[in-house]
């Protein structure tokens, strides 16, 4: 019992990788060595859950010296696939199935 108190799930990594790497995207904006509105439109990906964990990992473990490789990594148009089809989700028309458990 005691154990399973002070475990930390799966979600709760997950989200502090994306935490973080939505930390290091902020601090790298001023900079100007990545194009802000990449870095801008990587951050919505990133509060979509867009990204692979592979992804977010590459992220987090990129240096300072080497972020301006960012971009070649996780691509524009990528980043622009993933906001286009999450809009299109949000304008589309929602279903909504109810199902009932008969005994």
């Amino acid at each position: 019992m005691k154990r399973k108190l002070f475990e930390v799930s799966k979600d709760d990594k997950v989200e502090k990788a994306k935490r973080e790497a939505l930390d290091k995207i902020k601090t790298w904006m001023p900079l100007g060595i990545i194009s802000r509105d990449y870095l801008n439109d990587l951050k919505e990906v990133i509060d979509m859950d867009g990204l692979s964990g592979h992804s977010i990992r590459f992220i987090n473990n990129l240096k300072l010296d080497d972020c301006g490789t960012l971009p070649e990594q996780i691509e524009q148009s990528y980043i622009n696939r993933m906001i286009k089809v999450a809009r299109e989700v949000d304008l589309g028309n929602e279903v909504l199935i109810l199902s009932e458990e008969l005994k």
